[in-house]
C-alpha cells in the first residue's frame, strides 16, 4: 500500500529524491508499470540501460531494501559526510540544474541543510541571493522562523496559518487539484 501523492510525484517525471528509507514511492512507480533505479544501487544498471537520470530515485538515508544502508542513529548520521559524499554531490548536480520541490519534507536535516549551504557559497553572488530560486517548500503551516530561514533561497508555500485552519485537508486538496490537472493533461 502507498499513498496517492507518491503516484502523483512519481508522474512528475523529474529526478526524485528521498530521505526515507521505505519503499512506497517504489511500489507507485511499480503500479504503473514503470521502473525506478534507486540510487545509488542502481546507478551502474543505468548507464548499462542508458536510462534517463531524470526517471530515478535517489535515496539519501538508505532504503529498506538495503539495511546497512539506513541512516537511522546519530553516529549515521555523523558519518554521512563521509560515507555519502557521492550522493550529497548528486544533489548538488540536481540543485544547480533543476528547480527543486520540497513535499512531506521537514526541512530539518542537517545533511539537506549543509547542501543548501554549499548552493549558497556556489550562486550567491557577494554573498547575496540570486534572483533565481532553488526551487518551492510546501509547509502545512506558517511559521516566522520558518520562513525567514529559507525565503531567500525558496519559494514557500503554507495550507494554512495555523493548525486550526486544518492545513492537511488544504494539502490533500492541493494534490487532489494537481493530480486532476495532470490527468487533463495526459
Amino acid at each position: 500500500f502507498y499513498p496517492p501523492a507518491h503516484v502523483f510525484l512519481k508522474t512528475l517525471k523529474p529526478p526524485a529524491i528521498t530521505t526515507n528509507y521505505d519503499d512506497l514511492y517504489e511500489a507507485a512507480a511499480a503500479s504503473s508499470n514503470v521502473h525506478v533505479p534507486t540510487l545509488p544501487w542502481q546507478s551502474r544498471e543505468m548507464i548499462k540501460s542508458n536510462h534517463s537520470e531524470k526517471n530515478s530515485l535517489l535515496k539519501l538515508h538508505g532504503c529498506v531494501n538495503y539495511p546497512n544502508s539506513i541512516v537511522l542513529s546519530r553516529s549515521d548520521y555523523m558519518r554521512y559526510p563521509d560515507t555519502s559524499q557521492a550522493l550529497r554531490g548528486r544533489l548538488h548536480g540536481i540543485f544547480l540544474t533543476t528547480d527543486v520541490l520540497f513535499c512531506g519534507f521537514s526541512m530539518t536535516d542537517d545533511n539537506v541543510h549543509k547542501i543548501i549551504d554549499d548552493m549558497r557559497k556556489v550562486v550567491y553572488v557577494d554573498g547575496q541571493p540570486h534572483d533565481q530560486k532553488f526551487g518551492t517548500i510546501l509547509t502545512m503551516t506558517e511559521n516566522k522562523m520558518f520562513n525567514r530561514l529559507w525565503d531567500q533561497d525558496f519559494h514557500l508555500q503554507s495550507f494554512g496559518i495555523s493548525w486550526a485552519d486544518n492545513p492537511s485537508w488544504y494539502h490533500d486538496c492541493f494534490l487532489d487539484y494537481m493530480i486532476s490537472s495532470y490527468v487533463k493533461e495526459a
